[in-house]
């Protein structure tokens, strides 16, 4: 093969594998299974097509790459001839020596969208069972531009205008995973060029001509007739998207620290940041800031979401809820915003997560309903259980009866007493369930009437404890039913205990987590 053709395209190999090399872990390599001890390879989509024979062919006999490279093909079982094109692949690979794993999608995908989205899960379960750090595919320029007139057609904005990225997180691995594209910057030309000298015989899929989809039209029709009419436009096209991808790199210095300031907590499927600092800014700055949180939670937002969520955020009062897209849910929480992604957290089951420790008449109730709520009851002079409120974390308890002062609570742990004559007993530890009310103070009511309660649902409201919390408090409750003490948050007030010396003692480990 002569320099004209393979110094372009190797060059651009080279570029791209250099820039995502991290030296803490090795070149292009994570901790095994590569050709050298404590390097991993690089994993390559092998379609048999065109395009992924050339990187191939490069990887193997052009670039360097002290890692050792591994090829994957994903027979999708979705048209006749499939199986002919794995053992071809095969034995092409034996020839090369280059390893091949081969996987057939059983049952097929019935679309090309679900042939995509199992085709990456694949990739994405092949690199982490190798420990590969980068999975290559082939996608050259003119995949660029037709990804970019794609999105002007359908409509998109200046994110959409950037295209394709070089390299990108594949998201849901448990482990750093970069999806890479290394002839990303190749013509299309030039592509065919290298094919054509190193006579390779690219494996032809029917599907890749057939006008009923948009991008075939595109490819084979639309985008040859604008060039035709605009010589350069594919160039034009291409430059566009070069310049969108200038612009979110220059968003993305001045979003990060306004990010950083905005968000005050990060949790399992949910962000929350300041709402009034967040109204503080431009609306167009507040609509990139929104777009970034959701993808950062693993969103999307449309522009209608996009509106409807801005408006929210704008104008909605604490409690309220809006869903902008599909799997997010987005909460006003006093002066807090809530992004909720995917489904809620498994509610455990009852009698699930329950433990006892040598608790001396230590007893344990369920009560299902909207919310199983597991709980312990203290009972006994003496106890040690834990127990799991509602949607929220274990809890472990202590608890003892006794007279004169209790020993100092040991490092982590809320503790309150309580006189034994003003506690209508049993005491029981659960979680919040509908209609609870807080009984503001022990023993009778004012001249001697009922005692004087609160909806804990107000009491909460006023602590400013916030919605998503509230399922996770730990409560003690009296006989009555009537909330007593939340760890961290809230007691009844205790009046003089009289004569009685004995006093209730009880402990909370890492009440604090809630509160």
């Amino acid at each position: 093969m002569n320099a004209e053709v393979t110094e372009g395209p190797v060059t651009e190999v080279r570029r791209v594998l250099a820039a995502v090399r991290e030296p803490e872990i090795g070149p292009l390599g994570a901790r095994a299974g590569g050709s050298r001890e404590g390097e991993a390879p690089l994993l390559v989509a092998l379609s048999g097509g065109r395009d992924s024979l050339v990187l191939l062919h490069i990887l193997r006999f052009h670039a360097e790459t002290p890692s050792g490279i591994m090829a994957v093909h994903v027979d999708h079982g979705m048209r006749r001839g499939s199986e002919a094109d794995a053992r071809w692949l095969a034995g092409l690979c034996r020839a090369w020596r280059v390893p091949l794993r081969v996987v057939r999608l059983d049952p097929a995908p019935t679309s090309e969208a679900g042939a995509r989205a199992m085709r990456y899960r694949v990739l994405r379960e092949e690199a982490q069972a190798c420990g590969a750090r980068r999975i290559l595919v082939a996608h050259h320029a003119d995949d660029q531009a037709e990804t970019i007139l794609f999105r002007i057609l359908r409509g998109t904005g200046p994110r959409g205008l950037a295209g394709i990225p070089t390299w990108r997180p594949l998201a849901r691995s448990s482990v750093s995973v970069l999806l890479v594209r290394p002839l990303l910057g190749v013509p299309g030309h030039q592509v065919e060029a290298w094919a054509r000298a190193a006579k390779l015989r690219p494996r032809e899929d029917p599907t890749n001509r057939d006008l009923r989809y948009r991008r075939n039209r595109i490819r084979h029709h639309l985008l040859p007739r604008l060039e035709a009419g605009a010589p350069g436009f594919r160039s034009d096209l291409l430059a566009l998207g070069e310049a969108a991808r200038g612009r979110e790199r220059a968003l993305e210095r001045v979003l990060g620290p306004a990010i950083e300031h905005l968000v005050t907590v990060r949790d399992r499927g949910r962000i929350s940041f300041a709402r009034n600092r967040f109204l503080r800014y431009r609306e167009a700055l507040r609509a990139e800031l929104l777009r970034s949180l959701v993808r950062e939670g693993g969103g999307r937002l449309g522009r209608r979401g996009l509106a409807l969520a801005l408006d929210f955020c704008a104008t909605a009062t604490s409690g309220k809820a809006v869903t902008p897209g599909p799997g997010l849910r987005l909460v006003r929480d006093f002066d807090a915003l809530v992004l909720e992604f995917g489904a809620a957290p498994p509610v455990p089951a009852p009698g699930g997560g329950l433990e006892q420790h040598a608790a001396e008449g230590a007893g344990t109730s369920v009560r299902s309903g909207t919310v199983p709520v597991l709980s312990v009851r203290l009972e006994g002079r003496r106890g040690d259980a834990t127990f799991t409120p509602a949607a929220g974390r274990p809890v472990r308890v202590r608890w003892q009866v006794e007279e004169g002062d209790p020993d100092p609570p040991p490092p982590g742990e809320h503790r309150t007493t309580f006189p034994a004559s003003l506690t209508e007993g049993p005491l029981e530890f659960r979680g919040r369930r509908p209609g609870d009310r807080a009984r503001l103070h022990l023993g009778p009511g004012p001249e001697g009437g009922p005692p004087r309660l609160r909806k804990l649902k107000k009491l909460l409201g006023e602590a400013r404890v916030s919605r998503d919390t509230r399922d996770h408090l730990p409560l003690l409750v009296d006989a009555n039913g009537w909330v007593i003490w939340i760890p961290g948050v809230w007691r009844t007030r205790v009046p003089a205990p009289g004569s009685s010396p004995r006093t209730w003692t009880i402990g909370v480990v890492d009440a604090s987590n809630f509160a």
